[in-house]
């Protein structure tokens, strides 16, 4: 594969669900010697088993990324595209938004395994998950609690 242009995204999702439901497959691929990665390349990829896939809420746009806050744990991550940024992709969605994904370090930034689903409905959250979502943000941001790296 050169280039991902073209690839039905099903498929993809389903061998990005494999890698992500068990980070062994990391190790075997730096261990397998199929690619021979530098030291710097091996520790990028060693640094993907920190992953966090979930559900999000995009509250925001910043200039330096976007603001996803977990479901889960409501925790705060400021988070990069790869190619496009979440502003580009998620253009025309009513913000904030939910979302699934999974974000992965890159050096000393987070970024994201590239796929995401959204409601295809475009749903809108309610006034009082908005304004939640605004808070939770503004109190991490408050308190030095802001994730920009994992």
């Amino acid at each position: 594969m050169t280039s991902p242009i073209g690839l039905p995204i099903i498929e993809i999702r389903k061998i990005s669900e494999k890698l992500w439901d068990d980070k062994r497959v990391i190790d075997e691929y730096i261990l397998s010697g199929f690619k021979a990665l530098d030291e710097e390349e091996t520790e990028i990829v060693s640094s993907w088993k920190r992953a966090v896939r979930g559900g999000f809420i995009v509250d925001r746009h910043l200039w330096d990324g976007s603001v996803l806050i977990s479901i889960e744990n409501s925790e705060v991550y400021i988070v990069k595209g790869i190619v496009s940024s979440w502003r580009e992709i998620l253009e025309g969605f009513p913000m904030p938004q939910a979302v699934e994904a999974t974000l992965i370090p890159f050096g000393n930034v987070i970024i994201f395994d590239g796929i995401i689903t959204s409601s295809s409905s475009r749903v809108c959250l309610s006034r009082n998950m908005s304004e939640q979502s605004k808070q939770i943000y503004l109190n991490a941001k408050k308190n030095g609690k802001l994730h920009y790296c994992l």
